[in-house]
């Protein structure tokens, strides 16, 4: 059962960096493994899961749309940072045939053309000044959600040691 567990809980972290719900498919590995006794920890490990998983999900959301009004941009801007990013995934897995690669340089160059698209209003220099922010708060945000799939894998594997020496 672990063993299943620990391979659904990686192949899930893959898809974190990709803007995919890889925390919350982590999550319901969790609930799912507990819930079925598959897994020796209680329902703790579930509830940090589910603390750590909103957390990643609020942050990621505030870092990317902040990122752009801070850089002075507007709320459609963020939209089409945001837009553009979630298209710009889908495009880039077709186009860059390699796994993760293709959706992470599709995630970030949609963010910056979407937030280039929705700036029609302003002047092209600083169009591309606002755009490369977008990309990086895009950057950013996905980093720190990665980091929270990892605290969700380091907590599993810390529960897991925590067994060999009961």
């Amino acid at each position: 059962g672990m063993v299943i567990m620990d391979l659904g809980l990686a192949l899930a972290l893959l898809t974190v960096p990709l803007a995919l719900p890889g925390i919350w498919v982590m999550v319901a590995f969790l609930s799912l493994g507990t819930w079925a006794g598959l897994q020796p920890w209680g329902w703790e490990l579930v509830y940090f899961s589910l603390g750590v998983g909103a957390v990643s999900e609020v942050l990621e959301h505030v870092l990317s749309w902040s990122g752009v009004l801070k850089a002075g941009g507007t709320k459609a801007e963020a939209w089409g940072a945001f837009l553009g990013s979630f298209i710009g995934g889908i495009v880039g897995s077709l186009f860059i045939p390699i796994p993760v690669v293709g959706s992470l340089v599709g995630l970030l160059v949609g963010a910056f053309l979407g937030a280039f698209a929705a700036g029609a209003h302003r002047a092209r220099r600083e169009r591309i000044e606002l755009s490369w922010r977008a990309a990086w708060a895009r950057a950013l945000s996905l980093a720190v959600k990665t980091a929270g799939a990892l605290a969700i894998l380091a907590g599993t594997g810390a529960a897991q040691v925590s067994l060999l020496w009961d």
